[in-house]
C-alpha cells in the first residue's frame, strides 16, 4: 500500500485481481473497488481525513493501515 499517508489515490501491490474494501476504524465499509494490478490506483481524493483499514473483501488475509491526510 503506498503511498502513505496518501491525499488522492493509493495503490495496493496484489498478486492476482481482488477486491479491494477501505473501513473506516469503526468498520464501516467506506470504499471498494477491484483492483487488477500494483499499476491501479484507487482514488481515495472523497475521503475524510482520518485513518482507515485497508484489506481484500472476501478475506481476512491483511489488514492494512492507511492514513489519508
Amino acid at each position: 500500500l503506498y503511498p502513505n499517508p496518501a491525499r488522492e489515490r493509493v495503490f495496493v501491490n496484489v498478486e492476482q485481481p481482488t477486491e479491494i474494501g477501505i473501513y473506516s476504524i469503526t468498520g464501516q465499509l467506506m470504499l471498494t473497488q477491484r483492483v487488477e494490478s500494483a499499476k491501479d490506483a484507487m482514488d481515495i481524493g472523497l475521503l475524510p481525513r482520518g485513518m482507515y483499514l485497508v484489506r481484500p473483501m472476501k478475506s481476512n488475509a491483511f489488514a492494512l493501515k492507511l492514513i489519508v491526510q
